[in-house]
């Protein structure tokens, strides 16, 4: 699996992803839920007041994490007027910046549909932040559209998958 800084490969960014549908919270939901539990009764009240304006960072930031996922996606091309080679990316943002790991390569011709799946696993420096669905390999007048598409996390790490 490759994994490439996003302003490597131009892409064409098909659809955002929830983080809460892939079974990843959202560390910017979860930080507010700390301070509202932080903030109830009188002792919340008091640490309110004594709050200091510097902001500090969970520990947790910057650590690295693992995430495996199960993607397949159907999509239709509208191409100009050759087959492409394709490729279907997902896109990712963390403390490091963004990425794209590329999930699958297929040769397409005009106005076909296409499915391409496959394990995809990321190393993030810190949470992950956003996850969006992506193409590469079209030019500027190219069409691509997803008319399917299944994210999940694995439960089981790829390496094990293989062995079995």
């Amino acid at each position: 699996m490759s994994v490439l800084p996003r302003s490597a490969i131009r892409l064409l960014e098909l659809q955002a992803v929830p983080l809460s549908q892939v079974g990843v919270d959202n560390p910017e939901l979860s930080a507010g839920d700390e301070t509202k539990k932080s903030t109830r009764g009188l002792l919340g009240k008091v640490k309110i007041g004594l709050k200091s304006k510097s902001k500090v960072e969970p520990i947790h930031s910057k650590r690295k994490q693992r995430y495996t996922f199960n993607m397949a996606a159907w999509l239709r091309f509208g191409l100009s007027d050759e087959n492409r080679l394709v490729t279907l990316c997902l896109s990712y943002t963390d403390a490091a910046g963004e990425h794209v790991a590329l999930v699958e390569e297929q040769l397409v011709e005009d106005k076909s549909s296409s499915m391409l799946s496959s394990f995809v696993e990321i190393e993030t420096k810190g949470p992950l932040l956003a996850l969006k669905v992506a193409c590469a390999g079209l030019q500027a007048e190219d069409r691509c559209y997803i008319e399917d598409l299944s994210i999940k996390r694995a439960e089981v790490d790829v390496t094990e998958r293989a062995a079995v």
